[in-house]
């Protein structure tokens, strides 16, 4: 696309602001809105508007574009899928000893003696297509000197939420070499002082490729299993690396759901900074949570891509935070609107800025085009 979406403000009764295409590289057209939205409704100081146009300037891109539909309403169990937290430094480096260790939150490694390192690194921006919404990390495991089977593991609390149910877990992963295998398991741990009782359920082997791609793994739990547990007990996800040799494996958006199907890959429900969101209602009314903990100069946008706002609404959860000046949450119910919101300060909070049925959507570099084609084939088709 060669113009960038800009505002082009007006007075109005509901103070709505049009999207319009222009041909401004620096997105001033943008700015000058928001300007507009904090003196007219806020009476900010100029001091906090020059503030403004400085954290506008270096991140208002909306550089990823991520799609909602009803579906993401059924829950993700696992969190943190996608290793966006992240606690051990850039590398975590392993020796011969038997160790089961936290690398990010919620998710750990075992080394079972092997030697070698656990890391996240960043895709290259906007340069892949093959994981969906553009995660920002994926968590590579290197082994270079094997004793024992490595693997990833995340423990789940309260294993009698899953008695006699089918689970679905699924992920994208890629090795350095074609031919490595991978053993995904789930691991019943009861609550006892008898450490060696436990149950462990096998998926099918998979055997990976160099680019990513989508595996998945269906997993009965036996009610007759989980009527064993005592408080304490937890079920524990592992994913467990068969090569016998030196490797290195990556994995990214994991998520482990109820059914037989593996449904489109799900997020959760907090929105990322700098991302569009496109938001189907069709079927169903969508909540959003706002992201954690935003700073001055944080920016998302949402969409109706569906035009049904209005038939199901897409809620925004404020969680305390405040929206246009109030801390409840915020409704949107209209049809075919564009919605940008931008986090000023925790006096302000969030503020808006609205556009009807915008043609022309830019995100920055995020190559919009490319994802509703992505999107189309991985949600709208099912996989």
């Amino acid at each position: 696309m060669t113009n960038r979406a800009g505002f082009n403000y007006k007075n109005s009764i509901k103070n709505l602001f049009k999207l319009a295409n222009s041909s401004d590289d620096f997105n001033k057209t943008t700015l000058e809105g928001f300007r507009y939205i904090c003196n007219e409704n806020f009476q900010v100081a100029e001091n906090e508007v020059l503030k403004l146009d400085d954290l506008l300037n270096r991140t208002s891109a909306l550089r990823k574009i991520k799609y909602r539909n009803s579906s993401y309403l059924i829950h993700n169990y696992l969190a943190n899928s996608d290793f966006a937290e992240w606690n051990s430094g850039l590398v975590f480096n392993f020796d011969s000893a038997n160790i089961q260790t936290s690398v990010s939150d919620n998710w750990s490694i075992n080394t079972n003696g092997s030697t070698g390192s656990c890391f996240r690194s960043s895709f290259i921006p906007h340069n892949q297509v093959e994981v969906p919404e553009f995660p920002d990390y994926y968590l590579g495991l290197y082994v270079n000197n094997y004793v024992g089977k490595s693997s990833l593991s995340q423990r789940l609390a309260n294993a009698s939420l899953f008695s006699g149910k089918t689970l679905t877990l699924s992920g994208y992963i890629r090795s350095t070499e074609n031919a490595i295998s991978i053993k995904p398991k789930i691991r019943i741990k009861y609550g006892t002082t008898n450490v060696n009782l436990d149950t462990f359920i096998e998926g099918s082997l998979i055997t990976l490729q160099t680019s990513f791609s989508r595996y998945s793994s269906v997993f009965n739990i036996p009610s007759t299993v989980l009527s064993k547990i005592t408080p304490g007990s937890y079920i524990e996800v592992i994913l467990e690396v068969q090569e016998l040799g030196i490797y290195e494996v990556h994995f990214s958006s994991f998520q482990l759901e109820e059914g037989l199907i593996a449904t489109p890959y799900k997020e959760n429900i907090n929105i990322e900074n700098q991302s569009l969101y496109l938001v189907d209602t069709t079927l169903l009314p969508i909540s959003l949570n706002l992201p954690n903990n935003p700073s001055s100069g944080d920016i998302f946008a949402v969409f109706d891509v569906s035009g049904t706002f209005n038939l199901n609404n897409l809620t925004l959860k404020s969680s305390g935070q405040k929206i246009v000046g109030k801390t409840t949450d915020l409704v949107l119910s209209d049809d075919d609107f564009y919605h940008q919101f931008l986090y000023l300060n925790d006096n302000i909070g969030w503020i808006c800025s609205v556009a009807l049925n915008p043609t022309s959507v830019d995100s920055g570099q995020s190559r919009i085009e490319q994802t509703q084609s992505m999107i189309t084939s991985l949600v709208l088709g099912g996989v």
